[in-house]
């Protein structure tokens, strides 16, 4: 999916690219039916979009996953009056961009699925991957993202990075020193003060749009300013379309961590926007805010998020088992687990869930389904009525659970079967099973 995110992301820029190259040639052609399949692809990407998150539209999926894109894809319309080549050249222009980047794109696909295809699997795998993909963002979907109203978190950011870029008065030591100052109190500030850590994390979970925006402005801004070069114009819109679509790595499951993989395209886009657009130095005052970002990252962020565990560690042991041999909670549960599993599924057969892989790698014993967490809940119930299967392990609290109608109706239907058979039942809460 990250990758689909990346390839949108190009496209916007190569459609933008082909619109500036043709208002550089600067002709007087009628392209109306290029302009209609622009719009028209545009207006498609949206719908995708739309259609994708249409499930949990709100304001705040809005704010952080549409709202980038709608902005650069009203960008991209918004030149399209400046055009002026005809159709035909304007088609050739945008498929000399395209076809060598889809080709790119496309060519390890292909390679990778070759194997497939020569053992007739092709269409399985297909459907595999994309009935995977809705389960797992369904199954992921148990959290929001922040609500516009903590954009306010941004805009001491962005006074800040103005007055760096634009006030004059703002560029001597003494200022930098003292913005240095109160970077260093927000830090060792931030772990004794919820509102401090709060407003310096919400200040980053928000800036993604507002960075798009001020770029987005910003390139419409160059149009008709002199001292910008074309490479600097292209290379803002290149992060600036990247940093709209790559930031739905987030959707549907907007935690720290997801973010941490899209910021950086943001910060890039950031960088570029500031070294572009502004008009003073701005040394200290700009270092002074690049060093409260990463203090904060290396003193606050790390410990409490990226190094989290969800409870305390208690007593570990090797897992003495042929697939273990390494350290866990519960070594003896998941041993005597492991061996009666096996003693159980004479034909090698078993099925687990919700979101219990670890337990086909530990036994050796194949998934009667094809999918270890994302097969249709009507594929489980239809594998649990046949009589090939022996064992079944219900994992009755899973952070993600993936077949809540499975656990409703598989002991009913298991238990109804006039057949040799074993159901595992276990429970985990804070590290017990």
């Amino acid at each position: 999916m990250i990758g689909f995110y990346y390839i949108a992301g190009v496209l916007l820029f190569l459609a933008f690219l082909e619109q500036s190259d043709n208002e550089q040639r600067g002709t007087e052609k009628n392209s109306w039916g290029y302009q209609a399949f622009s719009a028209g692809a545009l207006l498609a990407f949206l719908g995708t979009l739309i259609y994708m998150l249409h499930s949990r539209l709100a304001a705040g999926e809005f704010y952080h996953f549409l709202l980038p894109s709608l902005t650069v894809v009203g960008m991209i319309l918004l030149g399209e009056r400046k055009a002026g080549a005809g159709t035909g050249e304007r088609f050739a222009a945008v498929l000399r961009l395209v076809i060598p980047f889809i080709c790119g794109a496309v060519v390890p696909i292909v390679i990778f699925v070759i194997p497939y295809a020569l053992a007739r699997s092709a269409g399985g795998f297909f459907s595999g991957v994309t009935s995977s993909t809705v389960a797992h963002a369904i199954d992921l979907a148990v959290a929001r993202p922040a609500s516009p109203q903590y954009i306010v978190a941004v805009l001491p950011l962005v006074a800040f990075l103005a007055a760096g870029m634009y006030w004059k008065q703002f560029q001597g030591r003494v200022v930098g020193a003292a913005v240095a100052l109160l970077a260093v109190v927000v830090v060792v500030r931030a772990p004794r003060s919820a509102f401090v850590y709060s407003g310096v994390w919400l200040s980053v979970v928000m800036l993604t749009p507002v960075v798009v925006a001020a770029g987005v402005a910003s390139i419409l801004a160059l149009r008709s300013r002199d001292g910008v070069s074309k490479l600097q114009r292209e290379r803002l819109v290149l992060l600036v379309a990247l940093a709209a679509t790559c930031t739905l790595v987030q959707y549907p499951f907007p935690v720290p961590i997801y973010l941490c993989y899209a910021l950086p395209l943001t910060l890039l886009a950031l960088v570029a926007i500031v070294t572009t657009v502004r008009k003073q130095r701005g040394t200290y005052v700009l270092a002074s805010l690049v060093g409260l970002y990463l203090a904060f990252a290396v003193v606050n962020l790390i410990p409490l998020h990226l190094a989290e565990y969800s409870h305390a560690f208690g007593p570990r042991d090797v897992l003495r088992v042929p697939r273990g041999g390494l350290l866990i909670e519960d070594e003896p549960y998941f041993e005597g687990l492991t061996i009666f599993l096996q003693q159980h599924a004479s034909n090698g057969l078993m099925y687990a869930g919700n979101d219990c892989p670890e337990l086909y790698f530990l036994t050796g014993l194949k998934n009667i389904t094809r999918d270890d967490n994302g097969a249709p809940a009507e594929e489980v119930l239809k594998a649990l009525q046949s009589t090939d299967v022996k064992v079944v392990v219900i994992f009755e609290s899973p952070y993600f659970p993936s077949h809540r109608q499975v656990l409703r109706c598989a002991p009913k239907s298991y238990g109804g079967s006039h057949r040799a058979a074993c159901l595992a039942s276990f429970t985990c809460t804070g590290g017990s099973k």
